[in-house]
C-alpha cells in the first residue's frame, strides 16, 4: 500500500509539472512570467503593448526602477520568472515607438527584460510601430543566466537620425541629438540564441553581449539597409541638410563632411 501511494504521488507531481498554462493577453503573460517552473503557452495573435500598459502598470514600473543606478534599466514588461518554457510560435507583440515617452525617463528603456534564469523562449515575435524614433534601448535584454531563445524575431524600426548611420555621430561627439534603437542585448551568462533574427530599421546594434560569459549565438541573422552617401547629399530637408552635410568624421581631404560616392551601413552593426 506504501509502495503504490509513492507512486500514485510521484504520477501526480508528473501530471502537475507537465500542466501548460494558457495566456490570452499581455497582463496575465506579465503574470504567468513572474512565477517559476511552468509551461505556458500564449494564444496566437497580435498583441499591443499600448493595451498592456496602463495607468496602473506604468506606476508599478516607476515604482521599480532601481534609482541607484545613474542610468537604469526601464522594462515595458519584466520576465522575473525562473525554469519556465515559454511557447510563443503564432504570436506578435507590438511595440509602439510612441510608448517611450510614456515609460519612466532617465534610464536606459528595455522593451521586454528576461531576468530570471533557465527559462526557454520559443517563436516569439517583436514587432516595432509607429513614427521613426528610438529610446536610446532596445527592444529585448536577456539579464538573467542559462537562458534560450528559440527562433525569436526582432523587427526593429524608429530611431532620430535615421540614413545616415553614425555619419550625425553614435556617442560622442555628435551632431544632432541620437535616439537610438538596438535589437537584441546579452547580458547574462551563458545564453543561447537558436536561429534568432533582426532585421534592423534604426540605428542601433542588432544583437550585443554587454556582460557575462559563455554565450552562444547559432545559426542566428542580423539584416539592415545601407544608403548611398550621393543620396543622402541630394536630401533638400531632414537633419544631414539641416547640419550643411557635415559629419563627425574626416575625408580624405581632412574635411569633416559627407563624402559622395560612398554606401553607408544605416545600422550600428549587426553582431
Amino acid at each position: 500500500m506504501k509502495r503504490a501511494l509513492i507512486i500514485l504521488v510521484c504520477l501526480a507531481s508528473l501530471a502537475h509539472a507537465a500542466e501548460t498554462i494558457e495566456v490570452a493577453n499581455l497582463a496575465d503573460l506579465a503574470k504567468a512570467a513572474a512565477a517559476n517552473d511552468q509551461e505556458i503557452r500564449m494564444r496566437p495573435g497580435i498583441y499591443r503593448m499600448a493595451d498592456y500598459l496602463t495607468e496602473d502598470v506604468l506606476k508599478e514600473i516607476d515604482r521599480c526602477v532601481d534609482r541607484t543606478l545613474d542610468r537604469p534599466p526601464v522594462p515595458m514588461m519584466t520576465f522575473r520568472g525562473s525554469r519556465n518554457q515559454f511557447d510563443f510560435r503564432g504570436v506578435t507583440i507590438e511595440i509602439d515607438t510612441t510608448l517611450y515617452a510614456k515609460v519612466p525617463q532617465g534610464g536606459y528603456t528595455r522593451c521586454l527584460i528576461i531576468a530570471g534564469n533557465d527559462n526557454r523562449f520559443s517563436g516569439l515575435t517583436l514587432r516595432n510601430t509607429g513614427p521613426n524614433r528610438g529610446s536610446n534601448g532596445n527592444i529585448l535584454s536577456v539579464q538573467g543566466d542559462d537562458n534560450v531563445l528559440e527562433d525569436v524575431h526582432v523587427h526593429v524600426h524608429g530611431s532620430f537620425p535615421w540614413g545616415y548611420g553614425d555619419l550625425l555621430g553614435k556617442g560622442g561627439p555628435n551632431l544632432v541629438r541620437l535616439e537610438k534603437q538596438s535589437g537584441i542585448q546579452v547580458i547574462g551568462s551563458r545564453t543561447l540564441l537558436k536561429r534568432c533574427k533582426v532585421f534592423s530599421r534604426a540605428f542601433g546594434h542588432c544583437f550585443y553581449i554587454q556582460g557575462g560569459e559563455g554565450s552562444r549565438l547559432e545559426d542566428c541573422y542580423a539584416e539592415g539597409s545601407v544608403r548611398k552617401t550621393s543620396d543622402m547629399l541630394a536630401d533638400t530637408s531632414g537633419p544631414a541638410f539641416d547640419q550643411g552635410f557635415r559629419s563627425v568624421y574626416t575625408n580624405r581631404d581632412g574635411r569633416f563632411v559627407i563624402t559622395p560616392a560612398y554606401t553607408k551601413s544605416l545600422s550600428e552593426d549587426g553582431f
